[in-house]
């Protein structure tokens, strides 16, 4: 049996197989795949009913993406794939913008 498959079976990740032997990370997937060997990869959850609801809410009042992922986890990328149409338009984020910074201004924070 070949050390990387040995390695892999151990549970190894291709970036530990790649530095013991030596060799590129490319080399030790493509490895994997022709003998049909691959690392168990665990998708992570998607959001519960209860966190799409609080999210749409929030995109509803006018949070941003990027926002929402703050405060509810996940990435902005996962909340814009199950609830899309929430997008700010670039005038929006514009007027976002100036506002911010008015308020930087008046509480005398500079930037």
């Amino acid at each position: 049996m070949c050390r990387w498959a040995r390695l892999t079976r151990e549970g190894r990740s291709a970036t530990d197989i790649a530095f013991i032997l030596g060799i590129a990370v490319r080399s030790v997937v493509r490895n994997r795949a022709l003998a049909g060997l691959t690392a168990d990869y665990v998708r992570p959850p998607a959001p519960s009913e209860d966190q799409l609801l609080a999210a749409k809410v929030l995109l509803a009042d006018g949070a941003s993406y990027p926002e929402v992922a703050r405060i509810l986890g996940f990435s902005a990328s996962t909340w814009r794939k199950h609830l899309p149409g929430f997008a700010w338009t670039k005038s929006q984020a514009g007027v976002h913008a100036k506002a911010i910074q008015l308020l930087g201004r008046k509480a005398g924070v500079s930037r």
